[in-house]
């Protein structure tokens, strides 16, 4: 299927036979057909979400339309506008003049498409200035200020007079939306908008992007991998496999009704909206409440210093304890203390105050020498692979690295136990021999568990895990952790801001909030009943694969105030 176009009006995008080789010189080895002959359209009011997993042609695709491939890639086709305009995709000029006056662009990571030495003003002003250049500087400090406004930023004065890094994720993301629309585009294109934020923030940038598109009649192209956001925010769906449309569709009628096996896999592979396949027991059979915990942590209270001296406390007077085979799962937004806690339990980040106890030793009052033997129990897993393994070595070192350095086996037995630990962990032998740039992301974090469990540990500590791999990669990584559970009997302490993934996962939920505990209680009875307002809006921030509840969800928020329509003056010429 290359074909998905099913408007009777003139679209606001039209593209057509996109095809996209990578050269030898990319592969090393052969061309790299990444695109092959797609066609599509997209309309204005309506959001079209391109989804599929990592290597599907997706960002290819939405990069091959502003000519952003690098100059390896080989595109042609053609795409049209709504006035009738046609580009040669093959053309980089014809394309200066698509960007920007016709279709703009939202990436994925703002911290890489803004410029740190600049305030937010002046980047903004000089897109303007750009878009608009009869303003004078009054006139663009003006349209500045209504952009902030427009995509629902406070104090936009103050906004404009800050550094990128001085502003969270989720305003720097309203602020790349405000300087798309700040060239007047007939289409949006936004790249994983979302990904790399929590779920709250998620909502306030999706309902942001409905606007853009409904409110000013924008037609909206969103890439994701994320069947939830999908089902949040999309019109239609366009499904990506191999650099082909395999499935397209509204989305009512590809949730509902998936007619390929691949969409069927996309969609089973997301955790339920209700629940149903969360089973919680321990590994014995006995109920949790019977068992003596493994770790007990007290009073746990972690502060720092910030550049002017002042002390900031980032975790206040924590506890929990966790039980052996238990999963406890703390979630809470970004700066909520999450991973701060984890650290804590390492070493890595010293405490303020509060006992740290496993089986009734507080660690922190051992002897360096007996407190890293206690500290030898805990596994961590971190959220990236890429940054966690070290790319000098390879997968067989990193692996041996803690059976050499804290087991004390030699050379020969630590190579054996890597190449079982490989096998345990669902990964070929020859792997062994490779480095960590060689392999996936979902076979880089396989790799990092393998290394994780290496000492049998009595505890793991899984920090956001899957939150940088695919849906259906993250379904592999879980039931793998799941696996290992039953196998080796290890207690986790699971952190993560995806609350469906929680809830499927975790036996029991402490949500943090500013670095306090909001509300703590076992999942189900969680995730069915909240007391806190806080948890209860985080639930229901969670965007889940399901568009029937997302829309009682985004109209119960759209009388917010928070929500209120964009003004079109100013913005649409």
């Amino acid at each position: 299927m290359t074909d998905a176009t099913e408007h009777a009006e003139t679209p606001a995008l039209s593209v057509r036979d996109l095809d996209v080789v990578f050269t030898a010189e990319y592969s090393g080895d052969s061309d790299v057909h990444a695109v092959d002959h797609l066609s599509f359209d997209a309309h204005a009011g309506e959001v079209l979400a391109i989804v599929g997993e990592s290597g599907s042609g997706k960002s290819v695709t939405v990069q091959a339309l502003l000519g952003l491939l690098p100059q390896y890639a080989s595109v042609t086709g053609t795409l049209s506008t709504a006035d009738e305009r046609t580009f040669d995709l093959s053309d980089p000029a014809q394309l200066r003049d698509l960007r920007g006056t016709h279709v703009a662009m939202v990436f994925q990571d703002p911290y890489a498409s803004l410029d740190p030495v600049f305030t937010i003003g002046r980047q903004l002003a000089e897109a303007v200035a750009v878009a608009e250049p009869s303003l004078d500087r009054k006139r663009v400090r003006d349209r500045v200020n209504e952009l902030l406004d427009d995509v629902r930023l406070g104090d936009v004065e103050g906004i404009a007079g800050k550094y990128p890094h001085e502003l969270s994720g989720g305003q720097l993301q309203r602020i790349m939306i405000a300087m798309a629309l700040a060239e007047h585009p007939q289409v949006l294109l936004a790249d994983e908008p979302t990904t790399a934020l929590d779920a709250t923030v998620q909502q306030e940038v999706l309902d942001l992007l409905y606007s853009v598109c409904h409110d000013l009649n924008i037609a909206t192209i969103i890439i994701t991998h994320d069947m939830g956001v999908v089902a949040d925010i999309a019109d239609r769906v366009l499904v990506m496999h191999y650099g082909r449309f395999v499935e397209h569709g509204t989305v009512d009628e590809v949730f509902r009704a998936p007619k390929e096996e691949y969409t069927q896999k996309l969609l089973a592979a997301v955790p339920s909206a209700d629940g149903t396949d969360h089973v919680p027991e321990s590994k014995s059979g006995e109920p949790f409440d019977d068992v003596k915990p493994l770790l007990d942590v007290n009073h746990l209270t972690v502060s720092y210093r910030d550049r002017s001296g002042k002390v900031k406390e980032v975790v206040h007077d924590v506890g929990f304890s966790i039980r052996p085979h238990e999963v406890l799962a703390l979630v809470g937004q970004s700066g909520s203390g999450k991973s701060t806690i984890a650290r804590s339990l390492l070493g890595l980040n010293p405490l303020t105050q509060g006992k740290v106890l496993i089986d009734g030793k507080d660690i922190f009052a051992l002897r360096r020498r007996e407190r890293r033997a206690v500290q030898a129990r805990f596994g961590i897993v971190f959220q990236s692979p890429s940054e966690s393994l070290n790319p000098r070595l390879t997968i067989g070192d990193i692996i041996a690295e803690p059976l050499r350095f804290v087991g004390h086996m030699n050379r020969k037995d630590s190579r054996n136990r890597a190449l079982e630990l490989l096998d345990t962990v669902h990964l070929p032998a020859d792997v062994i021999d490779r480095y960590p740039s060689e392999l996936s992301g979902g076979q880089r974090q396989r790799v990092a568990i393998a290394r994780a469990i290496a000492l049998n540990p009595s505890l793991l500590i899984a920090d956001e895990p899957t939150s940088a791999l695919d849906v259906s990669v993250q379904a592999e990584i879980l039931d793998l952790l799941r696996g290992l559970q039953r196998r080796i009997g290890f207690a986790c302490l699971f952190i993560s801001h995806d609350l469906p993934l929680v809830r499927s996962f975790s036996d029991r939920v402490i949500v943090l909030h500013n670095g306090n505990v909001v509300e703590s209680g076992d999942t189900d009875e969680l995730f069915t009943h909240p007391h806190q307002d806080y948890t209860r809006n985080l639930i229901l921030s969670a965007p889940v694969a399901n568009p029937r509840i997302q829309r009682a969800r985004r109209s119960e928020r759209s009388n917010s105030p928070s929500n209120h329509p964009i003004p079109s003056k100013g913005t649409i010429k």
